[in-house]
């Protein structure tokens, strides 16, 4: 986590890179100078956070594996940990694991590094292969992942958490970087040939949430 996340957070809310990253990487690391300091430490306004999965850490003991998940930022050496997941987990279209308690547990544990800042999960989602059919787009999984995900949020917040606002990802099916569009991250169907929108069934429950004001 500390290589994932505060990597970057750490010289914000603490004012250093964390200690396991100088002790790994030594004078890799650059240096803040007092003035960095000044700009960088304590200027956040909240903390946003993209969630979309999570996987389980071991100690590689210098040995990659090849099967290891995807997903270190191209610093698996530097780790020197190997990611894995359950085979029990359901996975999504992208194959990234859907682990709800995953959610939770990394809320908690940011809020209790951070000094419990104010925090937004500004993206969660998942792709699925959605099919139109007479009309409508059954996205059962997907509203099944949302109600494990919102379900875990609301559990972090039961614990303290101090949570500001979730997003999820996406309003509509997007152009999904190196997949293009066959990834559908949507609540919203856009037909290719007309480009007409169509609210999937996990639109419509999600909007009878907000209304509701919860599940």
């Amino acid at each position: 986590m500390e290589f994932f996340i505060a990597w970057f957070a750490d010289p914000i809310y603490k004012g250093d890179y964390p200690k396991s990253m100088k002790d790994r990487l030594g004078d890799r690391l650059p240096t803040f100078t007092k003035e960095d300091l000044a700009l960088i430490k304590d200027s956040s306004d909240f903390f946003g956070l993209n969630h979309y999965t999570t996987m389980y850490a071991a100690d590689s003991t210098g040995k990659l594996e090849e099967g290891s998940v995807y997903g270190n930022g191209g610093l698996s050496e530097d780790q020197d940990v190997n990611l894995s997941v359950d085979p029990n987990w359901k996975l999504t279209d992208m194959k990234w694991a859907i682990v709800p308690w995953g959610c939770q547990k990394l809320l908690e544990w940011l809020a209790a590094r951070y000094d419990n800042p104010e925090i937004y999960i500004t993206e969660n989602g998942c792709a699925f292969d959605d099919k139109l059919v007479n009309g409508k787009v059954d996205d059962k999984d997907r509203i099944e992942f949302f109600e494990g995900y919102l379900s875990a949020v609301h559990g972090a917040i039961e614990n303290g958490v101090n949570m500001g606002g979730y997003f999820i990802w996406s309003l509509m099916d997007n152009f999904e970087w190196a997949s293009g569009y066959d990834k559908k991250f949507g609540i919203t169907y856009i037909e290719e040939e007309t480009l007409n929108r169509v609210p999937k069934d996990s639109a419509l429950w999600y909007a009878e949430v907000i209304r509701n004001d919860g599940i």
